[in-house]
């Protein structure tokens, strides 16, 4: 009887684990940043992975855009280049495995910006044109793409047939400007704004401030009830945990901003921007150093909640 007691309340403390681990997850505790690949190229902006685990880069050199195709052992080519694209930024592939990329445009100053879709198979389609400058981008739970207009302030809604809808706004104050957007485990909506992270209801209300202090968040990912956030404007990556506290992952106080190597002293970045979650690592952008950075999250893959088969796509 002891022993079947003992063993029931096993599988009870694993069951709690895999139901909700990430809502009491600390900081990683001391793994390595490490270098996957470098990217040749003016800058690069924002990632995602494919089905095969490619990893797909976005960027431009000169005035045309590019997206760039990283394979799982660090061979790097051109997938879309300049004939098709003007200033590509946000990138996030669909259920279907088709890529979305949020193309900024030519002109700032005019509506140029287009939403594209490369599907599966290579076609590449205009999915809305004459947006303002779009940005970072998300994929939804409900499969319409979400865009950020840092020029306007707002967030607009795109669905797959095109049709572009405003989603939130009043993001345009001072020290305001649009950042990353990510959709969390909770299928709401959390943006970068400035310094600042809110979260964004089901319909695009109420919004909530639910950290600040940071500086310009081109990078976002939250996981359960914490966040790893990159902190462009202070060239570093934090770790925010479920009570709110925010803590460094790297060490900007180093001279050489692009060090690879224990976190969170002896490593560093450079103008970190976009992130994305795969197979239990962390991967970002880094601009600065023209590559991606990669780090190992503490949670064992074998924990993630049994919900993240339904949710990974989203992260990719």
């Amino acid at each position: 009887m002891e022993a079947r007691t003992a063993v029931a309340a096993l599988i009870l403390a694993c069951a709690a684990l895999i139901a909700s681990p990430s809502s009491a997850m600390p900081p990683p505790a001391d793994p390595l940043l490490a270098s996957f690949g470098s990217v040749v190229s003016d800058e690069i902006h924002d990632l995602a992975f494919d089905a095969a685990g490619n990893l797909y880069v976005s960027g431009h050199i000169g005035n045309a855009g590019r997206i760039f195709k990283i394979t799982p052992t660090g061979l790097t080519s051109e997938f879309l280049g300049f004939s098709s694209l003007d200033d590509a930024r946000g990138i996030a592939f669909d259920q279907a495995g088709g890529l979305y990329i949020a193309d900024a445009g030519y002109d700032p100053a005019r509506s140029t910006g287009r939403v594209l879709r490369v599907a599966s198979g290579g076609t590449l389609a205009v999915v809305a044109s004459g947006l303002r400058w779009p940005t970072s981008c998300a994929l939804g739970p409900d499969g319409n793409l979400y865009v950020a207009e840092p020029l306007t302030g707002s967030i607009e809604r795109v669905t797959p047939a095109g049709a572009v809808s405003a989603y939130a706004g009043g993001f345009s104050g001072p020290g305001e400007s649009l950042g990353a957007l990510a959709f969390g485990e909770d299928g709401a909506l959390y943006a970068g704004v400035g310094g600042r992270i809110v979260r964004i209801g089901s319909g695009g209300t109420p919004v909530t401030t639910i950290v600040t202090g940071l500086d310009e968040v081109m990078g976002l990912l939250p996981y359960g009830a914490v966040f790893f956030v990159a902190t462009y404007g202070h060239h570093d990556l934090r770790f925010v945990s479920a009570s709110g506290s925010v803590s460094r992952l790297t060490n900007p106080a180093l001279a050489d901003p692009c060090v690879d190597g224990p976190i969170p002293a002896g490593a560093s970045v450079s103008l970190p921007a976009g992130m994305r979650l795969h197979d239990g690592r962390v991967y970002v952008v880094d601009q600065g150093c023209h590559r991606i950075r990669v780090f190992d999250v503490a949670l064992p893959v074998s924990a993630i909640p049994t919900t993240w088969g339904a949710l990974k796509a989203h992260y990719r």
